[in-house]
């Protein structure tokens, strides 16, 4: 995919380099790094994306920047995300903000050179190494900080260094230097990403120095609104990660232009719903805003009103002591006519919290994807089939008593509502019994032939409804999974 990208750039006579990171190019293309991509033009470029199957995807407020793009595609043959940092201009500057436009571009384009590897334009290392050497420059901290030690992201950005530094001419570095950053300080600046310690807090506050007062005429903001921006947008993000962390729904991730998607995962005991919808979480979250919603009874995540309930529901069951341990044999008797209402009371109390809490969840799941999240879903409630497959409960047309009757009309009510808003795709993993039977042999034989036989029958209104052979390797099926989810948002 991200090498068809290349090619089509070149057919269409657009300029482009990758900017960062060549010497990791492997690991990129490969989908386990980004890649840093900058294009000489932006028309017909987010047409060449769509067209190989990228999808345009929005950063979080306080990273979004009106001169980069995110681009995320899914590679064919391994599954793996590809993200494309895709930039119309050169940015640089301190984290949140990037308060300076480094005019050359067209410097870099015309400069490019061509990896002897995989074949395509990258910048070259004479100039990676001054823009690493910027990079370095606004990751050190504020003076007062660096003269402690080294700052975060100079570590990691250090590693770079060296790296480049193998494969640099220094005469080629001080030419670039000084024709971009001038004649005075370019040969200085020069020497020290060629041969400095950067480890040195003197040497990073000198760099850092040099940086600011050459970029200074390229500032795209002030001094106090880029303090400004940095706080704010620093105290957004702080406060987003801090809410996801304990629970609170919070985006801090990439989210999606305009609205979402509501993937729903189905299938029977043994189909491997929670272990596919664990791992597209965990694929997505790479680099996409996604989140797992648990939509069950049983061993998932369920509120405390359900957890009540059923924990009070077994201490209706009667005593292993027998009766005539209670007491007189008359009050034995009154327990045990009163013992049928109390449980039937509870069984409907008990359907009714599980269908208020699944519709509650759908309302919080269509509201983070109205905001562009992508929620995965382990199971979704249905109400073809009542008291089997996350359907309803109880069920009206069964008869039963008047207070049955009663809990199981607004038990229906509740999944109409949930039915009125359904996800935008049900994935059903479709297994054979006898496969499901031998991952889950401590379950019941009827009820995995009932529930196996059921998931191609069971329909969802207003989704798209595709099906995935789950009696395949988990490979086989998560690659599967993750085309046909790809292809749907």
């Amino acid at each position: 995919m991200i090498r068809q990208l290349f090619t089509d750039l070149e057919e269409e006579r657009i300029a482009y380099a990758v900017w960062k990171g060549s010497g990791g190019l492997a690991d990129a293309l490969a989908g386990k790094k980004d890649i840093d991509l900058l294009v000489g033009q932006r028309d017909g470029v987010p047409a060449l994306l769509g067209h190989l199957g990228f999808r345009r995807f929005a950063s979080q407020p306080w990273v979004a920047d009106p001169h980069v793009e995110d681009w995320i595609g899914i590679d064919s043959d391994s599954g793996a995300l590809v993200h494309l940092h895709l930039y119309y201009e050169l940015v640089a500057g301190r984290r949140f903000v990037e308060e300076y436009h480094l005019p050359w571009k067209e410097t870099l384009l015309s400069g490019a050179q061509r990896h002897r590897e995989f074949d395509i334009d990258v910048c070259d290392p004479d100039l990676e190494i001054l823009l690493l050497g910027i990079r370095i420059a606004f990751a050190t901290a504020p003076t007062p900080v660096a003269l402690l030690g080294r700052s975060r992201a100079t570590a990691s950005l250090g590693a770079k260094l060296s790296e480049l530094r193998g494969r640099v001419d220094e005469a080629s570095v001080r030419n670039y230097a000084e024709q971009l950053l001038g004649q005075g300080v370019g040969q200085e600046y020069a020497m020290i990403v060629v041969r400095g310690d950067t480890r040195e807090p003197e040497v990073l506050s000198r760099l850092r120095a040099i940086t600011l007062r050459s970029l200074s005429p390229h500032r795209r903001f002030g001094r106090i609104k880029a303090t400004h921006m940095q706080l704010s947008r620093g105290c957004r993000a702080l406060v987003a990660r801090a809410k996801r962390r304990i629970g609170v729904f919070s985006q801090t991730k990439k989210r999606m232009e305009g609205a979402g998607a509501i993937i729903a995962i189905i299938g029977s005991d043994g189909a491997g719903k929670s272990t596919v919808t664990r791992e597209l979480v965990r694929w997505l979250r790479w680099k996409v805003d996604a989140h797992m919603v648990y939509l069950g009874s049983g061993d998932g995540r369920v509120g405390l009103p359900v957890r009540v309930l059923k924990s009070l529901a077994s201490r209706t069951k009667p005593s292993k002591r027998g009766v005539a341990s209670h007491g007189t044999k008359r009050a034995s008797e009154d327990r045990l006519r009163r013992r049928p209402l109390v449980k039937e009371l509870g069984s409907c109390l008990l359907a009714l919290a599980i269908g208020n809490e699944r519709l509650r969840k759908v309302r919080k799941a269509h509201r983070a994807r109205r905001k562009g999240s992508v929620l995965i879903t382990d199971r979704f409630p249905q109400r073809q089939y009542p008291g089997i497959y996350d359907g309803p409960k109880l069920d009206s047309a069964d008869g039963g008593s008047a207070l049955r009757r009663y809990f199981a009309k607004l038990e229906e009510q509740i999944y109409r509502e949930i039915e009125a808003q359904p996800p935008d795709l049900v994935v059903r993993l479709r297994v054979p019994a006898s496969v499901a039977l031998h991952r889950k042999p401590d379950h019941s034989e009827a009820e995995i032939r009932r529930k196996a036989e059921l998931t191609g029958q069971i329909e969802f209104p207003g989704a798209t409804v595709l099906d995935v052979d789950a009696s395949a390797p988990l490979e086989d099926v998560l690659r599967s999974v993750k085309t046909v989810v790809w292809n749907s948002i």
